[in-house]
């Protein structure tokens, strides 16, 4: 199986990962804005306006759109990992670069792909709530650490990704070296004992 298909599956089962956050979202916020229309109503002194609705249903939305994209550009984004490691992929005779490259490949697709919900959440938190706070709020800039904290697990998930095959060239030199000095070691040793 060629490396490329193992990555198109791998995104798409995020995508339909992240069909199934927006759907679960989703239905459990349309309870919360049925209740309050019922409750506050529309016209009462505490209306619930487009932003109120919108912070319910805005990432259920934007989780929909991102299963679409992502489902939709699988097979470019594969394109673009495997570029110059194209490889078929006979599970009998995998070699240790071949499972290096996986791994970097699928455990950079897990944080990456696994943050940006997290971002999404903490990016809208960030410009509805934090932003409408005035600059003397000491609870301004609390939503920082987490987006900031969700955007860095992306970028190492995205370094993890675009970057599976140098990361796993460093690491079969670095065994390589590791060999060649614990062979060294052994000769020393080897010729020592024999003098």
């Amino acid at each position: 199986m060629p490396l490329s298909t193992l990555i198109i599956i791998a995104l798409r089962l995020f995508a339909i990962y992240w069909l199934a956050e927006g759907i679960s979202t989703f239905v459990s916020t349309v309870p919360i804005i049925i209740l309050f229309c019922e409750k506050l109503g529309f016209d009462s002194k505490y209306p619930i306006g487009a932003l109120q609705i919108s912070e319910y249903l805005g990432i259920p939305l934007v989780m929909f759109v991102m299963a679409a994209v992502l489902w939709g550009l699988a097979a470019k984004i594969s394109a673009k990992v495997v570029e110059g490691h194209e490889t078929t992929v006979a599970f009998s005779a995998l070699m240790k670069a071949d499972l290096y490259h996986f791994a970097f490949v699928f455990l950079g697709l897990y944080f990456a792909l696994s943050s940006v919900n997290n971002i999404v959440y903490a990016g809208y938190q960030l410009l509805t709530q934090d932003a409408m706070l005035p600059e003397s709020d000491p609870r301004r800039g609390r939503e920082l650490a987490p987006f900031f904290g969700h955007a860095l697990t992306l970028l190492i998930g995205l370094g993890c990704v675009l970057g599976a095959s140098k990361w796993t060239r460093i690491l079969l030199k670095r065994e390589q070296s590791n060999e060649k000095a614990a062979i060294c070691r052994i000769e020393h040793l080897y010729t020592c004992c024999l003098r």
